[in-house]
């Protein structure tokens, strides 16, 4: 079991870096300005779906 959380744990570090990359991105092209209070909830939703999808892959 910690082995499990172990893997999500990393695998949710992973997925706040996605998160973050595509931040830049959505800055970068216009959609978010750069003084947006949404900036954080960007990195929380992403982090927060791959951990979810990594958790489902894990248990199987």
């Amino acid at each position: 079991m910690l082995n499990f959380y172990l893997k999500l744990s990393l695998w949710t570090l992973v997925w706040c870096g996605v998160g973050v990359a595509l931040l830049f991105v959505l800055i970068s092209i216009g959609a978010i300005s750069d003084d947006s209070s949404h900036k954080g909830v960007v990195v929380f939703v992403v982090a927060l779906f791959g951990a979810l999808i990594t958790a489902s892959r894990l248990r199987k």
